[in-house]
């Protein structure tokens, strides 16, 4: 690469650079989703092509500075951006082009999967996406990407079909099972730290209603809830996503069972009778256009809310981890945290090594706890907000699996640094093309 000064760079960005010495919008320019990040960049780069992409790579290598890349900055950790790094903004990059015909849709790295998802229903066709619009397409679809089509259709990265990326070297690579299978592969699932992704190509697929919604029980009935869904998840068909969590509505502690049906109906129905006779405090599912599903959860409040989340695999929901869900939610600190439970079964297990990189394949349940408070609040409700998710862990330790799903996870996990899985090697040996100068910092 020629190389490029700062001055230049600033002098091409103009108002799109931004550093301390921007008066009055570096803070807001480093904010993130979970207002509990605070780091100060070097400064941000707010890129709109690959020129401009190139020419920040050309200073952070003049400079000496780490690089960050940030879409969305949706990320629970963080990972975004870093103390002292340049930080390569990409959510400017919004386009969607889609192809009814082939059913596959082109989207640039800073789209939201609402933005997404109001492209691509224009023509009654859906990617999986995640469970709040708001999420970037990238971050997600690179860490596997959990949603309400996740039966059906799998991981939001088994749907993925192709990657433009740029290497820190300034190459631009195209990715596909094509031209390159095995850097795909990793591309489905691999996480963070795999160059900077200016493309994504998805396959769609026809979803335009659904049978979607929460019913929600008083927490006297939590228990008997979930000994009724644990005997019903063996059963659940490729077209239900069922998902409970402990959390408040209008200062009122519940459980909610959030659900998506993109069948006919009847496993909504069959999975109703089998908790007919518990307190129901509201049924709320109904028939519902994908697009509203997929804004069911949003929740304006929490962006920008400090948060703190601890994540793990369960090996099954019985009677002993099910009390200790809810004597945990019982001693939460807050009425901003939350615990959810996930069950994944259908097409997400389909899947396997030949496609994704993906390392979870086998485990049926994801337990999450999310730690949260208020930024006004007392420096206290912090430390035992996230006092809270951490003993709420420790306390289902023998019921966990040694595995965490990285999209979920506050802590600075990466599946490359687990050499107990069998992606180790590769998932190194893609970083070592995409990032052979070791810019990037994740």
């Amino acid at each position: 690469m020629s190389s490029t000064s700062l001055a230049s760079l600033k002098n091409t960005l103009g108002q799109r650079w931004i550093d301390e010495a921007t008066n009055g919008r570096y803070d807001k320019a480093r904010q993130v989703f979970n207002g509990d990040i605070d780091r100060r960049p070097f400064g941000i780069a707010f890129c709109s092509s690959l020129g401009e992409i190139r020419a920040t790579l050309q200073v952070a290598h003049a400079e000496d500075r780490k690089i960050t890349v940030r879409a969305t900055g949706h990320n629970v950790a963080g990972r975004s951006i870093a103390n002292g790094c340049i930080v390569i903004d990409l959510s400017l990059m919004k386009d969607v082009s889609v192809d009814p015909v082939l059913r596959r849709a082109v989207a640039g790295p800073g789209v939201t999967w609402a933005e997404y998802d109001r492209a691509t229903q224009a023509y009654g066709l859906a990617s999986p996406g995640g469970t709040v619009s708001t999420t970037g397409i990238g971050g997600l679809t690179l860490g596997g990407g959990i949603g309400w089509l996740l039966p059906s259709q799998g991981l939001s990265c088994d749907s993925l079909l192709g990657v433009r990326v740029l290497t820190t070297d300034g190459r631009t690579l195209n990715v596909s099972d094509q031209s390159n299978p095995g850097l795909m592969r990793v591309f489905r699932g691999g996480g963070v730290g795999l160059g900077i992704v200016t493309r994504f190509v998805f396959q769609m697929h026809p979803v335009e209603r659904l049978v979607g919604g929460a019913l929600l029980y008083s927490l006297r009935d939590a228990s008997e809830v979930l000994l009724r869904l644990s005997d019903a998840f063996p059963n659940l068909g490729d077209c239900l996503m069922v998902s409970p969590a402990f959390l408040w509505k209008q200062g009122t502690p519940l459980l909610e069972v959030d659900i998506a049906d993109v069948g006919d109906g009847k496993a909504t129905a069959q999975l109703k009778a089998s908790l007919r006779g518990l307190h129901e405090v509201h049924d709320d599912v109904s028939i519902r256009g994908y697009v509203d599903m997929q804004c069911y959860l949003d929740n304006p409040k929490r962006e920008g809310l400090p948060a703190y989340w601890k994540t793990a695999f369960l090996s099954g929901l019985n009677h002993t981890n099910i009390q200790t869900f809810i004597s945990s939610f019982n001693r939460c600190p807050t009425t901003d945290c939350m615990i959810i439970i996930e069950h994944y079964h259908g097409q997400y297990s389909a899947h396997h090594a030949a496609t994704s990189v993906y390392p979870h394949r086998d485990h049926a349940l994801n337990a999450i706890a999310v730690a949260a408070w208020q930024k006004q609040g007392k420096l206290r409700d912090r430390a035992a907000s996230i006092a809270w998710a951490t003993e709420t862990m420790k306390e289902l330790n023998l019921a966990m699996q040694p595995r965490q799903y990285v999209n979920y996870s506050s802590d600075e996990i990466n599946q490359v640094e687990d050499p107990g899985l069998s992606v180790y090697s590769q998932i190194a040996e893609a970083r070592a093309v995409l990032d052979p100068s070791s810019l990037l910092k994740f």
